[in-house]
């Protein structure tokens, strides 16, 4: 596409000087989605335009070309067939733009925004629950995007998978981490609905595998959540128990279960009463 041709088709409310346009045109031309200023830098510099990135960002986010992301230097690309400035709507834009900022974060979707990736949920929540490592300082991050992203610490011994451009716990490493962090699951009635179908999804070795060096007192409480759905794994994580384990706060009204020794504050019924997709 040639800069004339370029030129003849934008929206009008989208005006683009000759220099502008150049920056444009490459940027459809590799289908971009979202663009840092040190990436817009080095198209810059590449195409030979003495402006400076920031410069160049201000023009295009004024025309409409770019939007903000809610990460400072990270701007949504919004190509000529949109015809405006008008946002993909993407669920998973708030993490790509921290992502595309900060490759360093080991960052992927969980609990039921990563149930919903994998279709086992029907809705998503409000805000896109995501897992970073204990390492990452959650409190720096959640100044970032803390209205758009939920944050919980779990560091996956399992690969996360690639969905909606973002990358997933896989459905282990959501069981796991729910049984770690029971706290942190945002709504336990709505996740009652979708866990049997996740939970008959999982495989026991790789079950295994992401329980390999956690705490038992994560095994129990995974085999406590699933004793009616996959009598296989709570039979594996049984031998963990050895002692009183909180699934939930201590402290707060509890229900007991002397058979896995758990004190349960968060649970809105006993485990006992899923009814199992095998049977």
């Amino acid at each position: 596409m040639s800069e004339e041709t370029l030129a003849s088709l934008k929206p009008r409310s989208r005006a683009l000087s000759r220099t502008l346009a150049q920056i444009v045109q490459r940027l459809q031309l590799e289908d971009a989605h979202l663009i840092t200023l040190a990436q817009l830098q080095s198209l810059c510099d590449d195409l030979g335009v003495r402006s400076a990135g920031k410069v160049v960002a201000a023009r295009l986010k004024s025309n409409g070309w770019l939007l903000a992301t809610g990460q400072p230097g990270v701007y949504e690309f919004c190509p000529m067939e949109r015809g405006g400035a008008i946002s993909r709507g993407d669920v998973t834009l708030p993490l790509q733009s921290l992502l595309a900022k900060r490759h360093e974060l080991r960052a992927a979707v969980t609990f039921q925004s990563a149930a919903w990736m994998h279709n086992f949920a029907d809705r998503l929540p409000t805000r896109l629950e995501v897992a970073t490592p204990k390492s990452v300082s959650r409190v720096s991050v959640a100044k970032e995007i803390e209205s758009e992203l939920r944050l919980s610490s779990f560091t996956p011994r399992l690969g996360p998978q690639q969905l909606r451009g973002v990358p997933v716990l896989a459905p282990e490493s959501i069981l796991v981490h729910m049984a770690q962090s029971p706290r942190d699951v945002r709504s336990w009635a709505s996740a009652f609905e979708w866990l049997p179908e996740l939970t008959e999804a999982v495989s026991l070795e790789l079950i295994k595998e992401e329980l390999e060096g956690r705490h038992s007192a994560i095994a129990v409480r995974l085999g406590y959540l699933v004793q009616r759905l996959r009598p296989d794994i709570a039979s594996e994580c049984s031998a963990y128990i050895h002692g009183r384990v909180d699934f939930g706060k201590r402290g707060e009204k509890y229900r007991f279960d002397s058979t896995w020794h758990i004190r349960d504050s968060v649970l809105p019924k006993h485990p006992s009463s899923f009814v199992s997709l095998a049977s």
